[in-house]
């Protein structure tokens, strides 16, 4: 009986994004550790789960104001992601939000959107695009609320 390894690293997978969905970044962290702990013997490094851990963990670390260690780890998965797939948008619009966040040149950010809208009209549908949008956003009003010397 009881859980196996896979499960559980699931399961705590389930319940860091849970934590951090509820405004708890500093508790999805722990959680991540734990399930991070488990994984390394349950499953290897390339697996898609091994891949979600990373990714809730750099979501978790850019809610905590670590954007440049969460910069890291989004731009890793999305050098070994392939292209356009779910695990490839969510490091990409990670990475924009942690550059934003680490106030690289708004106009870079949104041209490297651009880039991606040409290519894919949709930028991943649903979840990613509104994030995107959202980034769009605040970039338009910092380029125009910038203030003029």
């Amino acid at each position: 009986g009881g859980m196996t390894p896979l499960n559980l690293v699931v399961t705590r997978l389930w319940y860091a994004t849970a934590l951090l969905q509820a405004g708890r970044p500093a508790d999805a962290l722990l959680a991540l550790d734990e399930a991070d702990r488990d994984a390394e013997d349950a499953m290897p490094a390339e697996s898609a789960t091994r891949i979600e851990l990373r990714l809730a963990r750099a979501d978790a670390l850019l809610a905590v104001d670590r954007a440049a260690e969460a910069l890291t780890i989004y731009a890793d998965v999305w050098q070994r992601s392939a292209e356009q797939t779910e695990p490839w948008w969510h490091a990409f619009t990670g990475s924009l939000q942690c550059h934003a966040r680490l106030d690289a040149d708004p106009s870079q950010i949104a041209q490297s959107i651009r880039q991606q809208r040409f290519l894919a009209p949709d930028l991943g549908g649903g979840r990613w695009k509104h994030a995107i949008g959202l980034l769009e956003q605040d970039l338009s009003r910092q380029t125009t609320t910038a203030p003029s010397r």
